[in-house]
């Protein structure tokens, strides 16, 4: 068994001078090693340990690769060498090594399976908790939508048959009032249904173009500050100084959001006030909604935000639940922010926080446009009469069309200080009227009107020669401002001189 590991022994004197030698030399090339020479020379290690010590030095490499074990045995006056091949030794042992390395890092490639499938574990549970939280709130939501629809139009339906009946002005004012109310808040409840499927379709379709926001405050004070009463809560609005006039922002969904957010604060407030306090400052609007209400303890203000979350408000209360999510989305969306500070019996604050570019628009009287002539396309009979009436009260001349085909013919003819198209229109649709009407030379603004608000549908009318997009049901103040706004723009542009560049009045 030994002689198959090939040793080979040396007898060396104290100054490493061999003496003797037996054994397989050449397995470790020292056969050149003749009696008498330095033997420190081919195995310099010797000259490392004094020459009483018995060591046994296992593995030693040399330059050619050879491996073997050296055992230094003392002698009288000499010691010893003796070298065992080790080279077979090696290899096992690091082929060893190797599987060893190996299942180590098996071992600790399962560890991080194994943690990895227990974090998805965890994260699959948290998510299935999160789904069925909110399954069971749409389930709640669904099971209210019969009563927050069926009862209020049920209401509107009563008022609408007395309003026909009775005949005193004054209950017939009080009705009308009332039906207004209703069908407000039947509308709210609409829009931030078609805003959450609009979401998850698609996304909101963010369009930013000149907004008054002292305009749509008055709008808001107009239609809260009724609610308000109704509970005798005290509601004020203000806007600071450094607000400017005009705003580019969207003005659309900032509506949308803060009548979230007055409604939700009027909503839980049951004494005291509810303000709104509108502030800018280097290049930020800030928007806040102040209430006087119960407050929202902090473990629940998270979830508040969350779709169907109806938080803490009562289970008979209004609402869908989605007031909230839309708002935190709608500003998350126009890259803004939302803060809420609240606390039990202290109230609840929310600042809206939005980047926004002031707007300088022409000083021209407004009377300059309330004269103009507009030719309104739109098929629905209801809405075309409502909307003739409601300009014509605002001094502008209104003719109106049924079709895309004689809006085209009515607007060369005419020449309109404004055309109003609707989206959707029998034998030529709104954006293929204002792209014909383009290829005409027609140079006056064209105002898209449409139900529909998806990102390509705006981007459909915009693209085909349309100047602006609002969507139906149009509010009609907001409706007059941006058409006022659209006639002045375009009456200086044409007075400007040759080469000036008109003012852009959108982002």
């Amino acid at each position: 068994m030994f002689e198959s590991r090939k040793p080979y022994c040396m007898r060396v004197a104290l100054d490493n001078r061999l003496l003797e030698a037996w054994g397989e030399a050449g397995q470790y090339g020292l056969e050149a090693l003749e009696p008498g020479a330095d033997a420190a020379e081919a195995l310099p290690f010797l000259s490392d340990y004094a020459q009483e010590e018995q060591l046994e030095l296992p593995f030693v490499t040399d330059a050619e690769g050879h491996a073997y074990h050296v055992h230094l045995i003392p002698d009288e006056g000499a010691r010893y060498v003796v070298l065992v091949d080790a080279r077979d030794e090696l290899r096992e042992r690091q082929r060893y090594q190797q599987t060893a390395n190996e299942v180590r890092l098996l071992l600790e490639r399962e560890r991080r399976l194994i943690g990895e499938l227990v974090d998805a574990q965890v994260e699959l549970a948290v998510r299935r908790k999160e789904a069925e939280d909110e399954s069971r709130r749409r389930g709640e939501y669904i099971a209210t939508m019969s009563h927050e629809f069926r009862t209020p139009l049920t209401s509107v339906l009563a008022h609408a048959e007395r309003l026909a009946t009775d005949s005193d002005p004054a209950e017939n004012l009080r009705i009308g009032k009332a039906i207004q109310r209703i069908t407000q808040h039947q509308l709210w409840l609409i829009d931030n249904l078609l805003l959450r499927a609009r979401l998850e379709a698609d996304g909101f379709a963010i369009h930013r173009s000149v907004a008054d926001l002292r305009s749509l405050v008055d709008d808001l004070c107009l239609v809260f500050a009724p609610l308000a009463a109704e509970k005798a809560l005290s509601f004020g609005a203000q806007v600071g100084g450094d607000v400017p006039e005009f705003l580019i922002l969207d003005d659309l969904h900032l509506r949308q959001a803060l009548v979230n957010l007055l409604g939700n604060a009027i909503k839980y407030t049951d004494e005291g006030s509810v303000e709104l306090r509108v502030e800018f400052a280097g290049g930020r609007l800030l928007m806040t909604v102040t209430d006087t209400g119960p407050g929202i303890p902090e473990e629940e203000q998270t979830g508040l935000f969350a779709p169907f979350n109806r938080g803490r408000e009562e289970p008979r209360a209004p609402g869908t639940g989605l007031g909230l999510s839309i708002t935190r989305q709608l500003i998350e969306a126009m890259e803004g922010t939302l803060d809420l500070r609240s606390a039990p019996g202290e109230g609840a604050r929310v600042t809206l926080t939005l980047s926004a570019q002031a707007a300088e628009i022409g000083t021209a009287e407004a009377g300059a446009a309330g004269s103009s002539l507009i030719v309104l396309g739109e098929d629905d009979p209801d809405i075309l009469d409502l909307l003739e009436v409601r300009l014509a009260e605002a001094g502008y001349r209104v003719h109106g069309v049924a079709d895309g085909e004689a809006l085209v013919d009515s607007a060369l003819e005419l020449e309109p200080s404004l055309v109003i198209v609707d989206i959707n229109m029998p034998r030529l649709d709104g954006p293929a009227a204002a792209r014909k009407l383009r290829e005409r030379g027609f140079h006056a603004p064209i105002l898209a009107l449409s139900g529909a608000s998806r990102r390509q549908d705006i981007e459909y009318a915009l693209s085909s020669g349309c100047t602006e997009y609002l969507r139906k049901p149009p509010h009609l103040g907001t409706l007059k401002r941006l058409i006022q706004q659209l006639i002045l723009a375009d009456q200086a542009s044409q007075a400007a001189p040759p080469g000036a560049s008109p003012q852009s009045k959108q982002m």
